[in-house]
């Protein structure tokens, strides 16, 4: 009875992954039709110029295999969108070249040639300015300090004779 029950768990199991590990696409006899086709990643953050920059975009839904591409824009010098057949995409690189908003648009297409666009805009920043204070226990605090002129002490010398 236990190796009854031990087998039905395993069956369910690699049931449930094989469902799960999808990206969202495929025909199997429990989906009818394929979800449709999204990009998920909303935006994406800046850049650092000579900085490494790798952000991943994900799509859902569709009918893997997945192709992408930038269709619009151009990407900053030194980045690229590395593809593959998945949900997912990486736009990665060391970008060395200051860039204000960087305007491009991604396109996944599936299978089923049903497609899906993302606008994104991007800007690559300037190396970053680092200010470090040595050492960190240093204290600051008022201190008065009397100091005479001699113009002063021959006034004061003079007030006293009077």
């Amino acid at each position: 009875m236990k190796s009854i029950a031990r087998l039905t768990l395993i069956v369910l199991g690699i049931f449930a992954v094989g469902l799960l590990s999808r990206c969202g696409g495929g025909q199997s006899s429990l989906q009818e039709s394929p979800q449709t086709l999204v990009i998920t990643t909303a935006s994406l953050p800046n850049g650092t110029a000579e900085t490494a920059y790798s952000q991943t975009i994900q799509a859902s839904g569709g009918v893997a295999p997945y192709t992408w591409a930038v269709t619009a824009g151009t990407l900053s010098h030194n980045l690229a969108l590395t593809t593959s057949a998945t949900c997912s995409a990486t736009l990665a690189g060391t970008p060395d070249v200051p860039a204000q908003a960087l305007a491009f648009t991604i396109k996944v297409t599936d299978s089923a040639s049903h497609s899906a666009t993302q606008p994104y805009t991007i800007s690559i920043l300037p190396e970053l300015d680092i200010l470090s204070l040595s050492p960190a226990g240093l204290s600051f605090s008022t201190q008065l300090v009397e100091s005479t002129s001699a113009a002063q002490t021959e006034d004061r010398t003079q007030l006293s004779r009077r």
